[in-house]
C-alpha cells in the first residue's frame, strides 16, 4: 500500500489544489500590523480573477467589493484578537465589473508570539446565493398577495353586512294623512226666512 507520507508529495498537492472547488491558501496576521498570504492556490484566477502570485506579492489585489471592505476587515480583527475560526461571505469584483458571491473559511495556527496563520478556502456561491435572493422575493411576493387578498375579503364582507343592514332595515314611520273637514251643506227648510 505504502506509506501515507507519499500523499504528502509536492506534486500530488499541487494536483489537489489545482483542482479542488474552491481556493485554498494560508493568510497570515502579524503584531507588527504586517499581513498577507502565504500561498494561494492556482484557481484563484477563477474565482477572484486574479493570478495567485499576484495575489501573494500583494494581498491589497484581492478584488473586494466596496460596500463588503468594512464587514472584512471587522472579521478579520475578530478572528485574529480571538484566535477563532473565521467565515464570511462577500462579493468579488471580476475585471469585467460583474461580481460574484463568495464564501471564506478558515481556522487559525498561532506560529509565534508575532504570527498567526489562517488556513483556510474560499468557494464561488454565486449561484446558490441568486437563487436564494430569487426564493426570498417570491416569498415576499406571496406574502404581499396574500395580504392583498386578506384585505379584498375583509372590504367585501364588511360591504356584504352593509347591504343585509339596508335589506332588513324598517321603513321609515309616515306620519297619518290628515283628514279634510269640509262645512257641512246648509239644512233647507230648517229656518225662518226673516222675511
Amino acid at each position: 500500500v505504502g506509506s501515507p507520507n507519499r500523499w504528502l508529495h509536492p506534486a500530488r498537492f499541487t494536483a489537489l489544489a489545482a483542482n479542488v472547488p474552491g481556493v485554498i491558501y494560508q493568510w497570515y496576521e502579524r503584531a507588527d500590523g504586517g499581513r498577507g498570504y502565504h500561498y494561494v492556490s492556482p484557481r484563484s484566477l477563477d474565482i477572484f480573477g486574479v493570478e495567485a502570485s499576484e495575489l501573494v506579492r500583494d494581498w491589497r489585489r484581492l478584488p473586494l467589493h466596496p460596500d463588503d471592505v468594512e464587514r472584512w476587515e471587522q472579521s478579520v480583527r475578530d478572528a485574529v484578537e480571538h484566535a477563532s475560526d473565521w467565515s464570511f461571505e462577500g462579493r468579488f469584483i471580476l475585471p469585467d465589473g460583474s461580481f460574484r458571491w463568495w464564501r471564506g473559511a478558515s481556522r487559525p495556527v498561532v506560529v509565534s508570539e508575532d504570527e498567526i496563520v489562517f488556513y483556510g478556502v474560499v468557494t464561488d456561491i454565486h449561484d446558490s446565493k441568486l437563487a436564494q435572493e430569487n426564493l426570498t422575493h417570491s416569498m415576499e411576493q406571496l406574502e404581499e398577495a396574500q395580504r392583498q387578498l386578506q384585505q379584498h375579503a375583509q372590504d367585501l364582507a364588511a360591504q356584504s353586512q352593509q347591504l343585509d343592514q339596508a335589506r332588513v332595515a324598517p321603513e321609515p314611520a309616515h306620519p297619518p294623512k290628515s283628514r279634510l273637514l269640509y262645512p257641512s251643506p246648509p239644512a233647507h227648510g230648517l229656518t225662518r226666512d226673516p222675511c
